[in-house]
């Protein structure tokens, strides 16, 4: 029995990890371009992820804690390059939203902090960062381009398919969809379609294993303590204040949403935790942390110990953190991990659809939960989507007669986003 558990923790830890290789690559590769040095945003990511998995196997949890990309994507892209934060500032606002996160957890314990928004826009933020994955992997493969002509219809149009990023990207999508077809486990597909593709490209030449495959970590001495929650210049700290707000917001319903999913009791305990993790985090160099949604279904197999499974699962990812010269060359070639993006995100919104279909009880609810969904993936900015969403139903309550059904955190809220927007306008 136990060398038939340890085989099965180990291979369910290697399919947890083997789902957020992607993530290995993407999110560091995010931070570079917002001028953070590779090897320091990998180290910090994968101490990160190390840590909150760690904490997550002592309460026999089987599942990982890691920056998600899509809000990755949003921080970097929206927040850092759009908006003109810099990686220090989006470290500062990380390390106190993840504090007060952490306290606000242990002081109403007893009720659901996802119960901040109501269902409709949980479902929108939900689906909208689903969809907002799918996005973001096909930009990183360039399957999707910005349109090069001005008063196009739509801002996107398809990719050159005789760029070899695109077309390989394409086919790991492919493998990846016909694996799954063919009822092989989702695990195992997002696994196989990014090694397929990795290989694919390794023997096509357009990516090359570096010469030292493997290093000492390193990078941390200039990532480490170099947070900053001072605005740079004027709007910064609008932009900072509505940064946090929807990413606090973000990250509750995405930990709510996880949790509901495998039923777990333990929420107060988990969302503090990963609130203290992500604080610690964002001093050494690592966006907050969350629950991975697709390392739920590659952990839950049976007859596997839940401590040992995040043992092995920590193992393997320190076990990556020499390997970085090697996800330093996929981010310059990402295809391989665009199947695991765009699928992930496929299949994460899938079962939002499926599972929470009855959070649009109205036409109310399902303007402003559509609205946020379609939103967030087509600006690339939660705090728009999540701030529409707010006014949309606040205002489509109290036009028909319903105002007291709003809660007061929605009122604030409602209120909040209306002075954000009002003074992005100035």
């Amino acid at each position: 029995m136990t060398r038939r558990a340890t085989a099965g923790d180990i291979l369910t830890g290697l399919n947890m990890v083997g789902v957020q290789l992607a993530g290995l690559v993407v999110v560091p590769s995010l931070l570079q371009q917002a001028g953070m040095p590779f090897a320091g945003a990998y180290t910090a990511y994968v101490l990160a992820a190390v840590a909150g998995t760690l904490l997550l196997g002592l309460w026999r949890l089987p599942m990982l804690a890691v920056t998600p990309a899509a809000i990755a994507a949003w921080l970097v892209y929206v927040r850092g390059l759009s908006a003109g934060l810099s990686w220090q500032q989006l470290l500062g606002v990380a390390a106190v939203l993840s504090l007060l996160g952490a306290l606000l957890s242990l002081l109403v314990r007893r009720r659901n902090l996802a119960g901040l928004l109501p269902p409709p826009l949980r479902w929108g933020l939900s689906g909208g960062c689903s969809l907002l994955l799918v996005v973001l992997g096909l930009t990183q493969g360039r399957l999707l381009v910005a349109a090069p002509w001005a008063g196009s219809p739509t801002p996107m149009m398809l990719g050159d398919m005789q760029d070899p990023l695109a077309y390989l990207s394409l086919c790991g999508i492919v493998v990846t969809l016909a694996l799954l077809f063919l009822r092989v486990s989702m695990a195992l597909s997002l696994f196989l379609g990014m090694l397929v593709t990795a290989v694919i490209a390794l023997a096509e030449g357009f990516w090359a294993l570096p010469a030292a495959p493997c290093m000492l970590p390193e990078g941390l001495d200039v990532t480490a303590l170099q947070l900053t929650i001072l605005p740079a210049r004027d709007g910064d700290a609008v932009r900072m204040l509505g940064t946090g707000v929807a990413l606090g917001l973000t990250l509750i319903c995405w930990n709510e949403g996880v949790l509901a999913a495998t039923e777990c009791r333990m929420r107060t305990r988990v969302s503090a935790g990963l609130g203290v993790v992500s604080t610690i985090g964002a001093f050494v160099g690592s966006l907050p942390v969350a629950l991975s949604p697709l390392s739920i279904l590659a952990g839950q197999q049976k007859d596997s110990g839940t401590r040992r499974t995040a043992l092995a699962a920590a193992a393997l990812l320190l076990a990556a953190l020499l390997f970085e010269p090697v996800l330093a060359a996929l981010a310059d070639f990402p295809a391989p991990a665009v199947p695991v993006l765009v699928v992930g995100g496929l299949l994460m919104l899938e079962h939002i659809i499926r599972t929470t279909a009855a959070s649009l009880p109205d036409r109310a609810g399902y303007l402003a939960g559509m609205l946020t969904l379609l939103l967030i993936p087509l600006a690339g900015d939660f705090a728009v989507g999540l701030g529409a969403g707010c006014l949309t139903w606040s205002g489509s309550l109290i036009l028909a007669g319903r105002g007291r059904e709003l809660s007061w955190s929605m009122r604030g809220l409602t209120v909040l986003f209306l002075v954000y927007f009002i003074l992005l306008t100035w």
